[in-house]
């Protein structure tokens, strides 16, 4: 019996995905600090994941250039970045 009973084929969409990936906790709202420890890591290799596979990824708190894993901002202002990537 199959050990992986799930099919492994990848099947790519029509035409890349645009994705934006937002580290939790990194902005000027807060959070749990350990999370926000965490997340920089791991959000960053999503991105390459996925810009690797084709996609169009980018992450916001690094969207701005300067590559610090941090977004100046509100939660509320993260949501209105990601709105205004979306219409770019």
């Amino acid at each position: 019996m199959d050990a992986n009973p799930v099919p492994t084929t990848n099947v790519l969409p029509a035409q890349p995905l645009r994705i934006i990936v937002v580290q939790g906790h990194r902005n000027t709202s807060g959070g749990d600090p350990k999370e926000a420890a965490r997340t920089p890591a791991i959000a960053n290799a999503i991105t390459e994941a996925l810009n690797a596979a084709g996609h169009q990824a980018i992450c916001l708190q690094n969207a701005d250039g300067s590559a610090d894993d941090w977004f100046a901002g509100s939660l509320d202002a993260v949501a209105r970045r990601v709105m205004w990537h979306h219409a770019q």
